[in-house]
């Protein structure tokens, strides 16, 4: 992504490129024009915080709480996911 691209356009890239691994694996991914409007989510809110990244505010600390656990969230959802898949593919070996 350049600084010049659009978000859209840009989290429409990031979509392409991911997508392709995640059906692979069958990770289970909504529409791509769903996946783009939460990259795009994801970006307004960083970007949000980013602007503000000297507040010490208390709902400012609050919300970048929120924003860090909403990707700590997604990312352990991704992990347990792959832990699951990785548990059947064992079982599957050993059990035929």
């Amino acid at each position: 992504m350049t600084d010049k691209q659009p978000v859209r356009s840009a989290a429409k890239e990031v979509i392409d490129q991911v997508l392709p691994f995640w059906e692979k694996a069958r990770i289970p991914t909504g529409a791509s024009q769903h996946c783009i409007s939460k990259v795009e989510k994801i970006f307004q809110d960083w970007t949000k915080m980013k602007k503000h990244k000297g507040r010490q505010t208390q709902p400012h600390k609050d919300q970048e709480t929120a924003f860090v656990e909403n990707l700590d969230d997604l990312f352990k959802a991704w992990k347990a996911l792959q832990q699951t898949r990785e548990y059947a593919q064992v079982h599957q070996k050993t059990h035929g």
